[in-house]
């Protein structure tokens, strides 16, 4: 009996081994069916990144003309840095080596030298020119300043902090000669006549040269004072900005301020749709209320009555001129700020009330930085009791400062 049941057993294991035979010939022989005779070679996916010397890496589909031509065109342009997967399928296209991958569950061709394996390899330049005069931070993380390179130097790209977005980068590592350290990539261009557009052969930016009134040159200001770098223009809904603007900048002597009507005549004759206007050059535009408290000297010596003043730029609204006018505060958070606005200002008249709390406190540099802040905060309240909208803050890349400031005046904000 045990003999038989032995028999059995092993009946079925050779009938199992037997089947599983079969069907393997069997899968074997409808793939051979299906495909033909050639050899069939499985082939892995391997996630790969898109690279370039620009933000972006163009991707093409592939086609074939009508008299059987193989070509490729492009599809679009995607982001470098960009994550994708390829079987290293090569092909060869007008003498450059194209590599088929998937991108978005679709099948397209990129050349073979924009992918790499590691995502920090996606940035390829190695080179640079400066377009706007930049300053050399020592590394990626605070502003501590390392030097200052000139427009139009060329420099060599050693590494970055990271991609934006848009595949731009942020920051580059550079070396020019025997600086090195870190600067903005926004400032940079790929080649040096792009670097100098706008610049004559002397260095010198003169757009505005030729520009004339009558007879009477319009040079436009100072040209090294010109070459800003362009930034895109920002759009609020409650305070649309101009799509054009063409400034004229008046000083604040008494002959501009009387005359203003002269003024507002060349702004309509030549499509002026902003001016500017000083509020103070040297001393004080107008005698205002608040300077009296502050330092009765410069209520005292300002150039225009408080009356003519406010005229003048009633009627520079009424000729439809109403950009809005921003006031700018600076904040004096250490003595050493003093001398440095007294010079660049060109003035020695310091308000009596922040001479006292410089004297006070200047040996004392957290004292001072909090009065510094208070002051600051005391000034925009002012400002804005007084209806002004618009106020920019100079903190300096310091933002506990901002942010001191903003806990002083958060409730008359909201």
């Amino acid at each position: 009996m045990n003999r038989k049941k032995k028999r059995l057993k092993l009946g079925k294991l050779i009938l199992f081994i037997v089947s599983i035979v079969i069907i393997t010939f069997g899968v074997i022989f409808g793939i051979k069916k299906i495909f033909g005779n050639s050899n069939i070679i499985i082939k892995k996916s391997y996630d790969k990144y898109l690279a370039s010397e620009n933000n972006v890496v163009s991707i093409y589909e592939y086609s074939k003309n009508e008299d059987g031509t193989e070509v490729l065109n492009k599809y679009e342009d995607i982001t470098r840095g960009t994550k994708i997967s390829t079987k290293n399928d090569k092909f060869t296209y007008e003498e450059k080596e194209y590599t088929l991958i998937n991108y978005n569950d679709k099948d397209y061709y990129v050349l073979s030298n924009e992918l790499v394996d590691n995502e920090k390899d996606v940035v390829l330049e190695k080179n640079k020119f400066v377009r706007t005069s930049v300053t050399v931070y020592k590394n990626e993380v605070d502003s501590k300043i390392e030097s200052f390179i000139k427009k139009g130097n060329e420099l060599e790209i050693l590494d970055y902090d990271k991609l934006l977005d848009n595949g731009n980068v942020n920051m580059y590592k550079i070396k020019k000669d025997d600086i090195s350290g870190w600067v903005y990539a926004k400032y940079l261009v790929n080649d040096e006549d792009s670097a100098l557009a706008n610049y004559n052969e002397n260095s010198v930016y003169d757009t505005h040269k030729d520009r004339k009134y009558g007879s009477r040159e319009l040079y436009g200001g100072k040209a090294s004072t010109l070459d800003y770098y362009p930034y895109e223009r920002v759009s609020f809904e409650d305070n649309k900005l101009l799509e054009t603007a063409k400034s004229m900048y008046l000083n604040a002597g008494s002959n501009v301020i009387n005359n203003i009507d002269s003024y507002l005549d060349i702004a309509k004759n030549n499509g002026v749709n902003m001016i500017v206007v000083d509020i103070k050059d040297g001393a004080l535009a107008y005698s205002s209320e608040v300077a009296k408290e502050y330092s009765m000297t410069a209520y005292n010596t300002a150039i225009n009555s408080n009356e003519k003043y406010k005229s003048a730029i009633d009627k520079i609204k009424e000729a439809g001129i109403n950009v809005p006018v921003v006031a700018g505060i600076m904040p004096i958070t250490n003595a050493k700020q003093v001398s440095r606005a007294v010079q660049m200002s060109g003035t020695s008249i310091i308000p009596y009330h922040f001479k006292m709390m410089v004297d006070a406190f200047g040996d004392n540099p957290e004292i001072m930085k909090q009065a510094g802040i208070i002051y600051a905060s005391e000034q925009i309240i002012d400002l804005i009791a007084n209806g002004v909208k618009h106020i920019h803050v100079y903190t300096m890349n310091k933002p506990d400062i901002a942010e001191g400031i903003m806990n002083n005046i958060s409730e008359i904000l909201k």
